[in-house]
């Protein structure tokens, strides 16, 4: 069969598993409790089995989060096959079907190899007791560490994994290894009306301009994106934002816990999200629950 043997430093995943950073002051995730939350949901690693040596057994994953593809690059990718074959295995995943075989990572690979021709490609295949939940954060893992995955995608497949897995803010940047400033900015972006931005040009746009536009007024969002679509700068996007303040900016963000049974507790600090660790959330509790029995005795 046409795989190769696997290597724990030789694919992205992998090693995204392996890799993180950490500052505990900040919410960064460490490399260890990355690894570790990541293992624990797994059971395990991608492991060399019985796969198809025809890409017609192979399927995408249609919750992946890039949704677009360049054309141009594919064909470029393509070319490079043909010449040099696939460097890099697909990883899968066995379905219901014994037959047939989902992408977790390498779907641009994927289409590419379809492109050059190729009948085969080598493959790396999840164990049996691989937890198919944990898909989307194998994704996310792999994408965010592309450049070009655009931030509407990004922010799109992360509202959807923080819904499926009922998770908090905090919880979603540990898992992914990610500054929870980052989380908080693509999430922001998801404020903006869909009818906004499904504009041609806005896919175009970048992180910090969208950013930019979802902190502003709800009234606001339109002219701004006009303005941002017809050339102007981050700048002029930030200043001309009715709800700027010209003088040191305080950044709020909140955090929302889902417990079962119980209402949702939403905490919105008047802190950069870096600024807030652990402790700061438990001293926080801690203060409220001495209220409430202050008021038992009175």
């Amino acid at each position: 069969m046409n795989f190769k043997p696997y290597d724990d430093t030789f694919h992205p995943i992998a090693r995204r598993l392996h890799e993180g950073r950490h500052r505990r002051t900040t919410g960064r995730a460490s490399a260890a409790h990355v690894r570790q939350r990541t293992a624990d949901s797994l059971r395990g690693a991608p492991q060399p089995g019985r796969l198809p040596d025809r890409l017609d057994h192979i399927d995408p994953d249609p919750r992946q989060p890039r949704k677009t593809f360049d054309d141009a690059e594919l064909q470029h990718l393509a070319q490079t096959i043909r010449e040099s074959g696939l460097l890099q295995p697909i990883v899968v995943y066995r379905t219901k079907d014994p037959t047939r075989y989902r992408i977790i990572a390498g779907e641009r690979r994927y289409r590419a190899a379809r492109l050059a021709g190729l009948s085969a490609v080598p493959c790396l295949e999840m164990p049996a007791d691989f937890d198919t939940a944990m898909v989307d954060q194998l994704q996310l893992l792999e994408n965010f560490q592309r450049a070009d995955l655009h931030p509407l995608e990004a922010a799109a497949a992360l509202e959807s994994y923080i819904a499926r897995h009922s998770l908090s803010q905090r919880q979603a940047a540990r898992r992914l290894g990610k500054p929870l400033a980052f989380i908080a900015e693509l999430l922001a972006i998801r404020k903006i009306p869909p009818d906004l931005l499904s504009r041609e040009g806005v896919s175009r746009l970048p992180k910090q301009t969208l950013v930019e536009i979802a902190r502003a007024p709800a009234a606001d969002r339109e002219s701004l994106l006009q303005r941002a679509l017809s050339g102007s700068s981050l700048h002029d996007i930030r200043t001309q934002r009715s709800n700027r303040d010209s003088r040191t900016r305080v950044v709020y963000f909140s955090e929302r816990f889902l417990l079962d049974g119980q209402p949702p507790i939403e905490v919105r600090w008047k802190k950069h999200p870096d600024d807030v660790a652990d402790q700061d959330l438990i001293d926080a509790l801690g203060a409220v629950l001495r209220v409430i029995a202050s008021r038992r005795h009175r």
